[in-house]
């Protein structure tokens, strides 16, 4: 049993609800502000929330969106709230979290190669609401130091931490709909929760500029709904261009994955995902990587 199978089946058959954190760059992530002057600094986290069916470029391209964090999360849920678990054709979920760590390792060259220190982790958690996924969140932070955004610094001494959600237009959707909370009033509850007291924040990645014009149209329409609009012109919504993601999918990666193996496989597998992500679907390209009929 491979370690990321093994530290799923614990986590997700335990009782443990606080993210469980499977890589860091470091022994103590995030990172603490380095002097005591700076002890009420806050600490930016970007999340990177997602499927990871596989990693691309495009997810890559995504957690640099952010500008200049104190530290990076890529956050894969159990249970996906539309999902579940996964479907037949889907990457394995224990290859998934080997993915991710290796995700993880190409981050931080990125971020060296840009002259930044990197503070990157992996974690896993088991709620599929992006809300719940937050204050579990915060409480995982709490336990390690960290104040929550809504505390007074004066009163504090400790460091606070604010999450920077890294999204697609879909999963921004998904959060303003009512259906997962049993309604709008509830929404709207949690919604001050995410956003005013926690200080959480959604980075949204535009549509590549390749879609059709009506798919571009109905972009600016979603960022006009009455439950959006406010929190795009309020600034906790940012909507930004990730040129580098543009025309890469994790359903392309699949596809090619999937299709005839010739000599140019290779060279077009590594335009999508980056080198190691590449080396390792290579190596796994054969039934051992796809969840199969019946083991949804």
């Amino acid at each position: 049993m491979s370690a990321s199978r093994h530290a799923l089946g614990e986590y997700v058959g335990g009782a443990r609800e606080l993210p469980l954190l499977l890589y860091s760059t470091a022994s103590s992530w995030p990172p603490k502000p380095s002097s005591a002057a700076r002890r009420t600094d806050t600490t930016h986290i970007a999340v990177l929330d997602s499927s990871f069916n596989p990693p691309s470029h495009a997810h890559l391209a995504l957690a640099l969106a952010a500008p200049q964090p104190t530290a990076h999360l890529l956050l894969f849920s159990a249970k996906n709230a539309d999902k579940g678990a996964g479907r037949v054709g889907d990457v394995r979920v224990e290859r998934r979290l080997d993915l991710l760590v290796l995700l993880a390792h190409a981050l931080e060259e990125r971020l060296r190669a840009q002259g930044h220190e990197p503070h990157v982790a992996v974690a896993l958690v088991k709620e599929p609401l992006m809300a719940s996924k937050s204050t579990l969140l915060h409480d995982y932070l709490s336990e390690h130091g960290f104040a929550r955004p809504s505390s007074t610094a004066s009163t504090s001494a400790e460091p606070s931490a604010r999450l920077h959600w890294l999204v697609g237009t879909d999963t921004l959707v998904r959060f303003f709909e009512p259906k997962y909370y049993g309604g709008e009033a509830e929404l709207q509850r949690v919604a001050r929760g995410f956003f005013d007291e926690e200080r959480t924040t959604f980075i949204c990645a535009r549509r590549p500029q390749s879609d059709s014009q009506a798919d571009r149209d109905e972009e600016e329409q979603m960022l006009r709904r009455p439950l959006i609009a406010p929190r795009v012109e309020s600034g906790d919504v940012s909507v930004v261009d990730v040129k580098e993601a543009q025309g890469i999918s994790s359903t392309a990666v699949r596809d090619l994955l999937k299709g005839k193996a010739d000599e140019t496989r290779g060279e077009e597998l590594r335009k999508l995902v980056p080198d190691n992500i590449a080396e390792y679907l290579e190596q796994h390209a054969g039934d051992d990587l796809w969840i199969a009929e019946g083991e949804q």
